[in-house]
Parts: structure tokens; C-alpha cells; sequence
């Protein structure tokens, strides 16, 4: 991920995507990491739309009346983008400790 220049706030217009963030699950919060900000479900909900839920073909899973079925966008990086978190620290590592991607530098493991 290629992470954008300058900080872009909570309350900006600019366009955010589902990869600009990590679900930081200790806190059931978001960081967004373009600017290593916090953000809390609501604010990442606001700005990302619901997600389709996918049956593992990656077929879309509908409900009774032939509709896809959604979550929202903060419970999707809860399930595809949990992380660990070192503040201050630059890199994100996958295949941390569990089912999580470690945001913390590779010497330290």
C-alpha cells in the first residue's frame, strides 16, 4: 500500500478506500494509515460503503429476496485487516503472531 502525502482528517472529503485502513481490534478502532490516524466505526462507516458478504468462490451470498447480503465496512476490516500496532513504528508486516498483520518493524520480531 502506497500510503499518500500530507494528513487527510476525519472530517475530509477526499477520497478514502477500504485498503487505506487496519482494523486495530484491542481498541475496536481503525487506523488509517495514510496518516497513521485512529479512527473510530462510525467515522470509517461513513466514508466506506457496506461490503458484500462472499460465500468462499467469491459468489455473492444473497437473502431471501435474491439481494447480497452486506456488512459494514468497519465489521469486513475486523474480519480481512486485523493488525497489531507498535506506535510510531512505519512498516506493516504480514503474518504476525495469529490471524493478525503485525505493524511493526521486522527487527523487532
Amino acid at each position: 500500500m502506497k500510503p499518500r502525502s500530507g494528513t487527510i482528517r476525519r472530517g475530509s472529503k477526499l477520497p478514502v478506500s477500504l485498503q487505506d485502513f487496519h482494523a486495530y481490534m484491542p481498541m475496536h478502532q481503525y487506523i488509517f494509515a495514510p496518516s497513521r490516524e485512529i479512527w473510530p466505526a462510525i467515522s470509517v462507516d461513513r466514508r466506506i460503503p457496506p461490503q458484500p458478504r462472499l460465500h468462499a468462490d467469491g459468489s455473492p451470498i444473497l437473502d431471501e429476496e435474491g439481494n447480497p447480503k452486506t456488512i459494514k465496512a468497519s465489521a469486513w476490516l475486523d474480519k480481512h485487516r486485523p493488525v497489531t500496532w507498535a506506535p510510531g513504528e512505519p512498516e506493516v508486516r504480514q503474518g504476525g503472531r495469529g490471524n493478525c498483520d503485525m505493524l511493526i518493524p521486522c527487527s523487532t520480531l
